[in-house]
C-alpha cells in the first residue's frame, strides 16, 4: 500500500513538474511575442517619425525655392521698371 502511494505521489509531483514547465515555456513565449510586438511599434513610430521629417523637408524645400522665385519675379519687375523709366 505504501508502495503505491509513494508512485502515486511520484507521478503527481512528475505531473506538477510538467505543468510548471508548461506554464513557464508559455510564460517566455509570451513575453517573446510581447517584446516583438513592441519591437515592431518601435520600427513603425520610428517610420512615422522619418516620413514627417521628409514631409517636413519637402515642405521647406517648397517654401524656399518659391521664396526663390518670388525674388526673382520681384527683381525682374524691378528691371523692368528701371528700363522703363530710362526708356
Amino acid at each position: 500500500m505504501n508502495s503505491y502511494s509513494s508512485s502515486f505521489s511520484s507521478l503527481f509531483f512528475t505531473l506538477n513538474s510538467l505543468s510548471f514547465s508548461f506554464s513557464s515555456s508559455f510564460f517566455t513565449i509570451n513575453s517573446l511575442s510581447f517584446f516583438f510586438l513592441s519591437l515592431f511599434f518601435t520600427i513603425s513610430s520610428l517610420s512615422f517619425f522619418f516620413l514627417s521629417l521628409f514631409f517636413a523637408i519637402s515642405s521647406l524645400s517648397f517654401f524656399f525655392s518659391s521664396l526663390f522665385f518670388t525674388s526673382s519675379s520681384l527683381s525682374f519687375s524691378f528691371l523692368s521698371f528701371f528700363f522703363t523709366i530710362n526708356a
